[in-house]
């Protein structure tokens, strides 16, 4: 009987960390897509704010 409930606690320990490593990854997935978002819309900023010369 105190088998089983090593092998229990051990299953439940590995079905935990395996679903905060996944939980971890979409985390820094979406992380690193918003950094990625962040950065062009700085460039479309900088690219809106170009002068032009109006004498031409």
């Amino acid at each position: 009987m105190k088998g089983d409930k090593k092998i229990y606690f051990i299953k439940t320990l590995i079905i935990f960390f395996i679903l905060s490593l996944i939980i971890f990854l979409s985390f820094c997935a979406s992380a690193q897509e918003e950094k990625k978002e962040i950065k062009e819309s700085v460039v479309n900023i900088q690219a809106d704010n170009v002068t032009y010369d109006k004498s031409t």
